[in-house]
């Protein structure tokens, strides 16, 4: 793996992210020290580095859920460190106004902060948790007052007993084969046809990633963005019907 094979799979801000972890990863290789992510890496970065190192020298993952998308990754952790990421709890003051997920991932990068300095959030009633990198968290809990108009009340979270879990609807899928092309047409209830189009189009995503063509054969625990329908995660094969299709244990984003 090399800066020029990075930049084949990695445009733009994700490629800069890619090719500082790359730099961390040789040093933590070199030296045989402890190096973590200072960035929350969506799927295709990290999914990228941990099957393409693991066997090298030890790789973790943390995003401070469960089931969380967007993780850090610590090269080496030989010491068992904590990572450098809080979990902030940020609640909603107002009795008149509920607050939604862009809400609160708005306000927060409102004030600068840039996103992959933030994990997933999670909402939970009139509460947002959120795991942030932890140089930033003393900045939040002093200047996050507001999320729109909204009064906020922002605190770290001392337990990991207290955070709530991603919610998803489970459902099943029996498909041909596990290629993009069939997979997006069950997932939107489109025909294959109407499945290439969105894929040529750019509204399907893997991983965070659109560079996918219609023979790409998708992995379990993939994550599936359909704009406009939703995101899902290709959880497990349960299966074969009569015909010899696949059954498909999905879990979409709630």
């Amino acid at each position: 793996m090399d800066k020029k094979e990075l930049t084949r799979i990695f445009e733009e801000e994700e490629l800069i992210l890619a090719i500082g972890l790359l730099e961390k990863y040789s040093l933590s290789k070199e030296y045989n020290i402890p190096m973590f992510s200072q960035s929350f890496l969506t799927p295709n970065i990290w999914m990228y580095f941990t099957e393409r190192i693991s066997k090298d020298i030890s790789v973790e993952l943390n995003g401070g859920f469960e089931d969380c998308e967007r993780k850090m990754i610590a090269f080496n952790n030989l010491y068992e460190a904590p990572f450098p990421m809080k979990i902030l709890e940020i609640t909603n003051k107002s009795r008149f106004r509920s607050l939604e997920h862009k809400d609160y991932l708005g306000g927060i990068l409102s004030l600068g902060i840039k996103r992959d300095k933030l994990g997933d959030l999670i909402l939970d009633n009139d509460k947002c948790f959120v795991a942030v990198s932890e140089e930033l968290t003393d900045f939040l809990i002093d200047n996050l007052e507001f999320i729109g108009k909204n009064p906020c009340d922002v605190k770290i979270v001392k337990s990991n007993e207290e955070l709530p879990s991603v919610k998803f609807t489970k459902s099943n899928i029996n498909i041909a084969s596990l290629r993009i092309d069939s997979v997006v047409a069950s997932l939107a209830n489109v025909s294959r046809s109407e499945a290439v189009k969105l894929i040529n189009s750019g509204k399907i995503l893997v991983n965070y990633s659109n560079n996918i063509d219609k023979s790409y054969e998708v992995k379990l625990n993939s994550t599936i963005t359909i704009r406009g329908k939703g995101k899902f995660i290709i959880s497990e094969i349960t299966g074969k019907t009569k015909s010899d299709k696949l059954k498909i244990r999905v879990k979409k984003y709630t």
